[in-house]
């Protein structure tokens, strides 16, 4: 079986993965550019074409062996600059825990008559949220230019995730002190009635 290549045209757009022989003939034809970066399972970073001698003509690839990840698949949280892409490290999973959480609500909501409007929204807006963390883990991130863009969501996504947090928190120590107050009374009306 032919090695997989992936690939970026002009910086921006990301391709494959296509057979190493596909790639050869879109370099061949100038689809793909001799700058432009280039992707093999195995290969610790991307290269440009030009340096892949099995790309160009020349002798076998001199990618070297390494446990490097799919650029298509970083796994959650992780930092990434690779090829200009950019994803401020936390972002993923932040996304992904805000977006449970606020379908896990949404669902709450659905479950008081007076909820279920708020709760239907809850629910698309958690699910729009878990879409857009899958296109970015997908498409491995975004320009460096919106890396700003990309912080100021990670810091939005970290405050409704403590909100949440706290939230949990405070619901459990609500249970806790109700369990003693209401557990409480009840033994104390026991002892009332037994007397």
């Amino acid at each position: 079986m032919e090695r997989q290549w992936y690939y970026v045209v002009g910086g921006k757009e990301k391709a494959g993965p296509v057979s190493e022989s596909e790639l050869k003939q879109r370099i061949q034809t100038g689809q793909v550019q001799p700058a432009d970066l280039v992707w093999a399972e195995g290969m610790s970073n991307w290269q440009a074409a030009s340096q892949i001698p099995s790309l160009t003509g020349g002798g076998p690839s001199m990618a070297a062996p390494a446990a490097a990840q799919s650029p298509m698949q970083r796994p959650y949280g992780a930092a990434a600059n690779v090829g200009g892409d950019v994803v401020p490290e936390g972002l993923l999973g932040w996304s992904k825990f805000v977006g449970i959480m606020t379908i896990l609500m949404g669902v709450l909501n659905c479950l008081t008559c007076i909820g279920i409007p708020v709760g239907i929204m809850m629910i698309v807006a958690g699910n729009a949220l878990m879409g857009s963390r899958r296109t970015l883990e997908q498409y491995g991130g975004t320009a460096q230019a919106m890396e700003p863009y990309l912080q100021h969501i990670k810091k939005f996504l970290l405050m409704h995730g403590i909100i949440y947090i706290l939230g949990l928190v405070g619901f459990v120590i609500y249970l806790i002190v109700m369990f003693f107050v209401i557990g409480g009374g009840l033994m104390s009306m026991g002892d009332f009635m037994g007397n």
